[in-house]
């Protein structure tokens, strides 16, 4: 081709490209974007830990699947094959991003990647085939090739043991299960152990069990390691010498405490061990000795069985919340012990004893012995409770609905004992307290006061002295005839004088019934709203007629007055009120309060506000 026509061809194509139409640059982008956010191809393979394979011992299965989005999580399925026993074991997420920068432009990449964690127990010789495992994520699912491998039994040497001891008595969800794990080795093999591994299913099924935090080993300590569906974990162990059938054994023993989630029974596989024994050495640079040649011997515990059941229903109290364990005790203490009705008390509630305290709630003291509820109201809410070391803390609010009260009383507290086999009960101690009735205004006081201030009344013109005289500034509708006369004639008698003076005269009795009808529809006002408005107003002025008191003394009658308000306004008690009454009581009632630090105007100016929240509260 000649340099002309290849010039030609260029112009040719760069015409093509200034020909283009908008339209055309348009679904040429889109059709990228939709490349660029396409969904990856998703990838699914399976790997198998290597053989050779042996009867009771566990085989790694685990399945990585690539392409799926981050969430949510996909759904793992597999199913054993006759002979064996297949368990989850964990569920890992790998995502890794990647960023390139090309000719100032900015790509991003990202790839996801689950992998299914599963472990194959065979407990038979011979061939065993897997139907295709199954990963789905939302509405797509991928399946791996089916798999197939041989098992064969295992080379046991006499050598080597491993025990794990368990209940074979029936335990109980929630109890606190000892569970034992040895290791037995002839003492003249211990020099030629390079590495080992103890597995068994009693420590996958998180379905089933849970165990509480191993104690760490500290610097120094034999350890024994096993492995488990978290990873490998390193107990603190302890070593001793036994001779069974004349051989010499070293036993490095371990405990871990297992807790039953839901009962059943449970068949355990055994326990296997596998040890890598060394058979010969070789020096390093150092004149160190290494493995150079190891072989791989074989141990297997006896299958084991697990039965958990629940607390009997037999004889269970009815303050029985979940606990199991021994030695329980409950404490209670109130924060606060001189209140008035209807005050709210925070009790503290500590629970301590051998047990699960995850499971332990708190009992339904509403009925029956305890905080009964004709004397008591009891919070609303989930009363879940926080686990500090071996005690469990709940706070509970209670009210006080009776003013003859004397004490917070003993409250019962149940557990299942699984050693004795029953249901033991404890009490608290009780909590004294001192409680004095509430002050309630009725409608009566406000719509018909006639008590005056000093004590006298002046008695008006055309009225007897002794004829009760509304309060200056109030509105009394008590004993008044608010009939209207309707009858002109009478109108006009009563009225007297000349006709325009009639007409004026009745004139005005209409504006004023007007005037009357107006201000009843602008303050026609229930008569509960007038009440809690005169509650305050007096709770008000009680407050401000303190200040010239003692300091004491003056702190005694604000915090008086709060309370009256709290019992008699629904809804008044809020946190800043009951705050405040609380320190109010806690300088009255301490013995080492001085009058000088109680900071009365300050202490004044916050029940002021807090009598204004209230009455814009109520409108």
């Amino acid at each position: 081709m000649s340099a002309k026509e290849g010039r030609l061809r260029i112009r040719r194509q760069h015409g093509d490209r200034r020909n283009w139409t908008p339209i055309g640059l348009a679904l040429i982008l889109a059709l990228l974007a939709g490349t660029g956010s396409a969904r990856a191809e998703v990838a699914v393979q399976l790997r198998v830990s290597r053989g050779p394979y042996h009867v009771g011992m566990p085989v790694e299965m685990h399945v990585h699947v690539t392409g799926f989005e981050r969430s949510p999580d996909p759904r793992c399925e597999a199913a054993a094959p006759e002979g064996g026993t297949m368990v989850m074991t964990g569920l890992v997420p790998n995502i890794s991003t990647s960023m390139q920068i090309i000719g100032g432009r900015v790509s991003r990449s990202e790839s996801v990647t689950f992998i299914c964690q599963f472990r194959f127990t065979p407990t038979r010789v011979g061939r065993f085939r897997f139907e295709p495992f199954r990963v789905s994520q939302a509405t797509l699912s991928v399946a791996s090739a089916p798999h197939a491998l041989d098992v064969e039994e295992a080379p046991l040497d006499p050598q080597i043991r491993v025990r794990i001891e368990v209940s074979e008595a029936p335990v109980y969800i929630g109890q606190r299960v000892p569970i034992r794990i040895e290791w037995w080795l002839e003492d003249s093999l211990q020099d030629h152990i390079s590495s080992y591994r103890i597995q068994s299913e009693l420590f996958d099924r998180e379905d089933a069990f849970r165990f509480l935090p191993d104690e760490q080993p500290q610097r120094g300590d034999q350890t024994l390691d096993i492995v488990t569906a978290q990873g490998d974990l390193s107990l603190r162990a302890t070593v001793e010498r036994r001779n069974e059938d004349g051989t010499d054994f070293l036993v490095v023993a371990a405990e871990r405490t297992l807790i039953p989630l839901r009962d059943g029974r449970f068949d355990l596989p055994p326990a296997t061990l596998q040890v890598e024994e060394v058979v010969r050495w070789q020096r390093d640079l150092f004149g160190g000795r290494r493995p150079a040649a190891s072989h791989r011997i074989f141990a297997r515990d006896e299958s084991r069985r697990l039965i958990v059941r629940p607390a009997p229903a037999t004889g269970r109290p009815a303050h029985f919340a979940g606990a199991v364990g021994r030695g329980f005790a409950l404490d209670v203490v109130a924060d606060r012990s001189v209140v008035q009705v209807g005050d709210p008390i925070t009790l503290t509630l500590t629970v301590r004893g051998d047990g699960h305290l995850d499971a332990v709630g708190l009992p339904d003291w509403g009925a029956g012995d305890g905080l009964p509820t004709d004397r008591f109201r009891l919070s609303e809410g989930n009363l879940s409770g926080e686990v500090r070391g071996d005690t469990k803390i709940f706070r509970l609010g209670v009210r006080v609905l009776d003013d003859s009260v004397r004490e917070i009383p003993a409250l019962p507290f149940s557990w299942f004992d699984p050693e004795l086999g029953e249901y033991q009960t404890t009490h608290s101690r009780p909590v004294a307290v001192s409680v004095r009735p509430a002050q309630v205004i009725g409608a009566d006081d406000v719509l018909a006061s006639t008590e005056p201030r000093d004590g006298r009344a002046e008695a008006a013109p055309g009225t007897r002295a002794d004829d009760p005289v509304p309060r200056q500034g109030s509105l009394s509708i008590s004993g008044a005839d608010l009939s209207i006369e309707t009858d002109p004639t009478i109108l006009l008698r009563r009225s007297g004088g000349r006709a325009s003076l009639r007409a004026a005269a009745y004139t005005g009795s209409l504006a004023l019934i007007g005037a009357a009808l107006w201000v009843k529809r602008r303050r026609n006002v229930p008569a509960e709203i007038m009440r809690l408005r005169v509650l305050v107003r007096r709770q008000r002025d009680r407050i401000r007629g303190a200040t010239p008191l003692p300091p004491r003394e003056a702190l005694a009658e604000i915090a008086a007055a709060l309370r009256e308000l709290a019992s008699g306004v629904p809804g008044a008690s809020d946190t800043a009120l009951e705050d405040f009454v609380r320190e109010c009581d806690e300088i009255l009632y301490s013995p080492g309060a001085e009058p000088a630090g109680m900071e009365l105007p300050e202490r004044v100016a916050r029940a002021q506000a807090i009598l204004d929240a209230i009455e814009e509260q109520i409108g």
